[in-house]
This record gives structure tokens, sequence and C-alpha cells, in this order.
């Protein structure tokens, strides 16, 4: 459900382009169609947009411009630090939870007379991947802070999303090999996880993008 769409585009002024804000409620001349089914987190809805306006240019309206004329670029991929760091969180959430589902699953189930996390190759994962979650959750607070006092945070913030990713598809993974069939039923939460996940890993960038950001940090 749309509750104040926003519609942010980029127009062209004589000294360059820059980003534009319109309230959709407000101003009209776009129609937002059926949200499109994709694979993704349910509570987000992508949907068409329609316009019946010709696009606006610069011209009048300075007071909905988003920065400079001429910083339509770099305003516009400037979003993408905050809105990675939010992709990172995201990802650590599902990894963290679809390892404490699977964790307390795996306290109860016993096979003979031990339980399965009693196992050594259970514990060494559950071991790995508790480390690793945190090392990530570490890393994504540093990208935070560097982005909250305004620093270049490019580097940080692809390396939080980019390790973020890799183990929360790690965990969601392990948690359905350690609960066994009954992770496999959609009335666990398993495959919304891993639906989800996989969706975080493509938005707003792919991982491989990610490695690609992070490699321009260290080797030009």
């Amino acid at each position: 459900m749309l509750l104040r769409p926003i519609d942010v585009r980029v127009a062209r002024g004589a000294r360059g382009d820059a980003p534009l804000h319109r309230d959709l409620h407000r101003q009209g001349g776009v129609e937002i169609d059926d949200a499109e089914d994709l694979l993704r987190r349910r509570s987000v809805e992508p949907c068409r947009r329609l316009d019946r306006d010709r696009p606006p240019g610069l011209d009048g309206l300075i007071d909905r411009r988003i920065g400079e004329e001429g910083q339509g670029a770099a305003v516009f991929f400037s979003a993408f630090n905050f809105s990675r760091i939010g992709n990172a969180s995201c990802l650590l959430g599902i990894g963290k939870g679809a390892l404490e589902k699977a964790v307390a699953f795996a306290k109860q189930k016993r096979v003979g007379e031990n339980r399965v996390t009693d196992f050594q190759g259970i514990r060494w994962i559950v071991a790995d991947l508790y480390s690793r979650l945190e090392a990530a959750s570490l890393l994504r607070n540093k990208a935070a802070w560097l982005e909250d006092h305004r620093r270049n945070a490019a580097g940080e913030v692809s390396m939080a999303k980019l390790l973020a990713g890799e183990i929360a598809m790690e965990a969601v993974s392990q948690a359905i090999q350690m609960t066994g069939s009954h992770g496999c039923y959609r009335d666990t939460p398993f495959e919304r996880y891993l639906r989800d996940a996989k969706s975080l890993c493509i938005a707003g960038g792919t991982l491989e993008v990610m490695k690609n950001n992070v490699a321009k940090k260290f080797l030009g």
C-alpha cells in the first residue's frame, strides 16, 4: 500500500542535470501501476510508474531541486551509501534470525540419545556463522559511523554490504540444512529468509558491484 509516494527524477538544466522531487499526492502527473510480482521482501512493493505529463525541466522548479544544478549524478550516487548500509543491516537481521530459529529447533531435536547441537560438526557451523555475523555487524557499524560523520565511506559501505550479503546467504542455507526437512516447509520462515536475502544482495548494487568498489578503493 502506497502511503506517501515521492517521485524523484533527474532533469536537464542549462548548467547540467539535477534531481527533482515531487509529491505525487499533491502534484500528480504520474500514475502508479499495480505492484510487480517479483522475488522480494513482501513489505516492499515495486511498481511501474506511468507518466501522464511531459518530464519536467529545471526552469521554475528550484524549490523541488535536490542539490545544485550540474550535480545530478553526484547526488544520485551519494544516496547509495545510505541505502547500502540499510541493505547490510537487513541482511544481518535475516542471517541472525535464520540462525537463531535453526539453533532453537536443533536444540530440541534429538538423534538417538543426542541433541542435534551435541554434534561437533553442527557446533562448528554455528560458531563460524555467529563469528562472521558479529564481524559483519562491526564493519556495518563502522561504515554507518563514517557516513554519519560525512567521511568518505564508499569503500567501507561496499565492504559491509558484501560481507553481510555473503554471510546472510550462508546462514540461511546452513539453517535450512541444520533443520533438515523441517526447514523446507512453507509454514517455516526459511523460504522467506532465502528470498529476502537474495533480493537484498541485488537491490542497490549486486555483491559483484561491491567487489568492484572495494577493489577501486585499494587499487584505484
